[in-house]
């Protein structure tokens, strides 16, 4: 952080998972040659921990003018990244093997590569009440395959079809419209211990419109929308927070794809005997997604105290439940304990729900960064496989999924 005092974030990376280690770096450049336009780019290698070979590659590229005030009128965008590897799917400790109908288990590994670029120019209006107004154009090459000469003809055409995301390539124009009233209230002892957070309070209306015309023959001119709707409250020290998104993808002659709904109830409480009440409720649901997609719950993915992705489906429910007692210092040093009660379920058809229970540290360093070490201790009460306790680090909501959908609908 403030790298030779010019407020440039730096850093090298090292992410071990179970398969591969990622090593790579970011840099961020809030303002280039002087001006207010801000430049962020990442590079990670991947290689295969048992080969020790080069597996793949991943990183973005990010120069833009953000808006740095409620005053500010124009804003820009330019914005490209690549993912590029091969995906391993693990449940626990090994690869999820898949019962296929022609019998022999299929192991839930692929080779993905997703390019995407994207450039907008937004204008913003009013004054009581912000109105962003954006534009710009895109484009996108998506491909997952099965490992070659891993499969039969059969395993492969079936996994392809029920697991792995269709290739598409894409190109087209956006337009996006965001509605907020810039009122704000700073709050601490949050999510992020002792340091200061921004909370927009009242209503804030997101809407966007794809126009996607194919590059390939796999794929099909599109029309996709999504809208998200929030309202937050803070009243005698409560923070409340409602929000529903919900997207579609149309083409010609035939249903609506890659439906999605998701709500989402967030409360704050107000501090007693030394801490706080944290609720966090959420439903996600797809119906007919051209991805495939698969959402696991357990472990470090929500859901603390399951076994690590023990539980799998389209959709998901999940309520978090939790005391946060107010942090103290320790050599500058802040620390906290949780108490939570979790209860969720990853399903297809009809939920399941697993329960667990369990204890939690909190731990910031403010001299290194903002992101708060999270140590949680729990215990699965029922579902399909009670088990015993374990140690996880993980987030009360499964990262990635509801909470970016709601703020940033597609």
């Amino acid at each position: 952080m403030n790298f030779l005092g010019r407020n440039i974030q730096a850093s090298l990376d090292l992410l071990l998972k179970l398969d591969t280690l990622d090593v790579g770096e970011y840099l961020l450049l809030p303002r280039v040659l002087g001006q207010k336009v801000r430049l962020a780019e990442q590079a990670d290698l991947v290689f295969n921990r048992d080969t020790r070979a080069l597996e793949g590659t991943a990183g973005f590229l990010l120069v833009d003018r953000p808006f740095y005030s409620l005053d500010q009128r124009w804003a820009w965008s330019a914005f490209a990244q690549w993912n590029a590897r091969r995906q391993r799917i693990f449940r626990g400790d090994s690869v999820w093997q898949l019962d296929s109908p022609q019998g022999a288990p299929v192991p839930f590994i692929y080779d993905f590569r997703d390019l995407q670029a994207e450039a907008t120019g937004t204008r913003r209006f009013g004054e009581r009440l912000l109105v962003d107004v954006s534009a710009g154009a895109f484009g996108y090459d998506t491909a997952a395959s099965p490992p070659k000469g891993t499969l039969t003809d059969e395993q492969a055409t079936w996994f392809t079809a029920t697991y792995l995301p269709r290739p598409e390539r894409a190109a087209g124009l956006v337009a996006r419209v965001r509605v907020f009233e810039p009122r704000f209230v700073v709050l601490k002892n949050v999510d992020t211990l002792e340091l200061s957070e921004d909370y927009q309070l009242g209503p804030l209306v997101q809407a966007s419109t794809r126009w996607g015309l194919p590059l390939s023959f796999t794929s099909a001119a599109y029309l996709e929308t999504a809208a998200s709707v929030r309202y937050r409250w803070y009243l005698g020290g409560d923070l409340l927070t409602l929000q529903g998104s919900l997207a579609a993808r149309f083409v010609s002659g035939g249903l609506p794809l890659n439906r999605r709904y998701v709500a989402q109830l967030e409360n704050y409480s107000p501090l007693f005997w030394g801490g706080r009440l944290v609720t966090k409720v959420t439903l996600d649901v797809r119906q007919n997604d051209l991805n495939n997609p698969v959402v696991f719950l357990g472990g470090e993915n929500g859901l603390r105290g399951a076994a690590p992705q023990e539980l799998s489906g389209r959709n998901y429910v999940l309520g978090s439940f939790e005391y946060r007692a107010r942090s103290f210092e320790l050599a500058t040093v802040y620390t906290s304990i949780t108490l939570f009660y979790d209860v969720g379920s990853a399903f297809d058809a009809e939920p399941v729900l697993t329960h667990t229970i369990g204890l939690g540290l909190r731990i910031l360093l403010p001299q290194f960064n903002q992101e708060v070490v999270k140590i949680n201790f729990g215990l699965e009460l029922g579902g399909p496989a009670p088990s015993p306790s374990r140690l996880v680090t993980s987030e009360p909501t499964p990262a990635g999924l509801a909470p970016d959908f709601l703020n940033n609908p597609p």
